[in-house]
C-alpha cells in the first residue's frame, strides 16, 4: 500500500506543478485591432454639409487650400438648386488623389460623392436628351397636324361632285 500512495503522491505532485506551471505562463500577447484613421476631417466635412442646408447656409471658401475646403466646395458646388457637377467632380478628385493625411480619412465619403454626383450628371444629361427629343417629336407633330389641317381645307373648297350613279347589275333572264 505504500506503492500506492507514493504513485499517488507522485500524480498529485506532477499534477500541481503543470498547473503551477499553467498560472506562471505569460498571457499570449492579443494584437490591438488597428486604430481608426483620424477622422476629425470627416465629422467636420459630415458638420459643414448639415450647415449647409440650414437658411443662411455655411460658405465653402472659393479657393480651398486642404483636403477639407476642398471636400466643402465640393459640396456647396454638387448640392443646391443649380449644381455646378464639372467644378464638384473637380474638387473630389482633387481629395482621391491626395496623400495628405486629411484627405485619407475623407476619401471614403469623397468617393462617395463622386460617385453620386457623376450619377446626378449623366441622368441630368439624359432627361435634357429626352427632352430635346419631347420637343422635337413634338414639333413633327405639329407640322404633321398642320398638313393635315390645309389637306382638309382643300377637301372643302373643292366643289361637291354628283354622287356616281351606283353600278346596274344585269339580270339574266
Amino acid at each position: 500500500m505504500k506503492l500506492e500512495t507514493a504513485v499517488f503522491r507522485a500524480v498529485l505532485a506532477t499534477w500541481m506543478l503543470v498547473t503551477l506551471a499553467a498560472c506562471n505562463t505569460p498571457p499570449t500577447r492579443v494584437e490591438e485591432p488597428p486604430r481608426a484613421p483620424d477622422d476629425s476631417a470627416l465629422q467636420a466635412a459630415l458638420a459643414f454639409y448639415a450647415a449647409s442646408q440650414r437658411p443662411g447656409a455655411a460658405v465653402a471658401p472659393a479657393r480651398p487650400q486642404n483636403p477639407l475646403q476642398q471636400m466643402q466646395l465640393a459640396m456647396q458646388l454638387g448640392g443646391g438648386s443649380n449644381p455646378d457637377y464639372p467644378r464638384a467632380l473637380a474638387q473630389l478628385d482633387a481629395v482621391l488623389r491626395s496623400d495628405a493625411a486629411q484627405a485619407q480619412s475623407l476619401q471614403p465619403l469623397a468617393r462617395l460623392l463622386h460617385d453620386q454626383y457623376l450619377a446626378r450628371q449623366r441622368a441630368e444629361l439624359a432627361a435634357d436628351r429626352a427632352s430635346a427629343s419631347a420637343r422635337e417629336a413634338q414639333r413633327r407633330a405639329d407640322a404633321l397636324q398642320d398638313k393635315i389641317d390645309a389637306l382638309a381645307e382643300i377637301e372643302r373648297s373643292l366643289p361637291n361632285r354628283p354622287a356616281r350613279p351606283a353600278p346596274r347589275k344585269e339580270s339574266t333572264r
